[in-house]
């Protein structure tokens, strides 16, 4: 399904307000919805890769498996979407608002995610490795990120087993997974 201009502006901007906007599976790559209201639109499986989001008030929307590759979100507001399972590679996050926001399985090569506000997000610290940049991002527990991210993301980046006397260290308490949360995670500078 492809949309001229005039018919993406009729869909976004004329609907009643109290009216979910319906666009799963829609191809929607390069199109311009820079400051576009998406609030709780269904884009379920949408291919909106470098599309131009920015400034877009995505709140709540429904993104997961949606292919999002190198487009730009820079100051978008995805607060509480859904965004598992989503391709976030290469896509510009800086500034955006991310709070609560589910990233479940979604890939962020290359991402970046400067400035952006991930508090409360649960993530894998395998996916905050893939990022291209993370810095003055506000983390999962609210820390701003300042260079170093300590506690579980450190242990879950590390690949080679640990040495005798780090094992010896850590016997008898809890395997930690590399799983975000809020709380514990990054650097309180």
């Amino acid at each position: 399904m492809e949309f001229t201009r005039v018919e993406l502006y009729t869909l976004i901007n004329m609907r009643p307000v109290d009216r979910q906007l319906w666009l799963s599976g829609a191809d929607l790559s390069g199109a311009d919805l820079s400051a576009a209201i998406l609030y709780e639109a269904a884009l379920f499986r949408a291919n909106l890769s470098k599309a131009d989001l920015s400034k877009a008030n995505l709140q709540g929307a429904d993104l997961s498996k949606a292919n999002l590759q190198g487009a730009n979100l820079s100051k978008a507001d995805l607060s509480k979407a859904d965004l598992t399972g989503a391709n976030l590679s290469g896509a510009i996050l800086n500034g955006a608002e991310l709070r609560w926001t589910r990233l479940r399985g979604a890939g962020l090569t290359g991402a970046d995610l400067s400035e952006a506000n991930l508090t409360g997000v649960k993530m894998t610290a395998e996916q905050l490795a893939q990022a291209r940049t993370v810095q003055g991002a506000t983390m999962p527990d609210g820390a701003k990120y300042a260079g170093k991210i300590r506690g579980p993301v450190r242990r879950a980046k590390a690949k080679a087993a640990p040495t005798e006397a780090e094992a010896d260290a850590t016997e008898g308490q809890p395997e930690q997974r590399g799983e975000i949360e809020t709380g514990g995670i990054g650097d309180h500078a």
